[in-house]
């Protein structure tokens, strides 16, 4: 029996020595992979800068040809509103077309009367 014994207790302190390994391993493995977790967070974290930065800048030139429009309209004596609510775009097309039609029939009637 003792023989039996023997080779339990070998096979268990075989076991934990494989056991230890095995936890060694795996703290280092954890600790790689942490090391690429924290690289790629790091490197995300300056992809949202750069994309802020951009973001920034297109939110200036943006308004910067809003002030470019406004001021060429002052200059022209217009008054511009850039910020129509919508669905009053297609009316306002509408009217323009509307008027544009008033006038070319009022050319039209004016041709016709010169030429009877």
């Amino acid at each position: 029996m003792s023989s039996n014994m023997e080779k339990h207790l070998f096979n268990l302190k075989f076991a934990a020595k494989e056991l230890q390994r095995n936890s060694k391993k795996c703290d280092k493995e954890e600790r790689a992979e942490k090391a690429k977790v924290k690289q790629v967070s790091k490197s995300m974290s300056g992809v949202v800068k750069s994309m802020d930065a951009t973001l920034k800048s297109m939110n200036l030139e943006k308004n910067e040809v809003d002030s470019l429009l406004h001021e060429m309209a002052d200059e022209a004596g217009l008054d511009l509103n850039l910020e129509l609510p919508s669905g009053q775009t297609s009316s306002l097309a509408a009217s323009v077309a509307s008027t544009e039609q008033d006038e070319l029939s009022q050319r039209l009637a004016r041709l016709r009367d010169q030429v009877s």
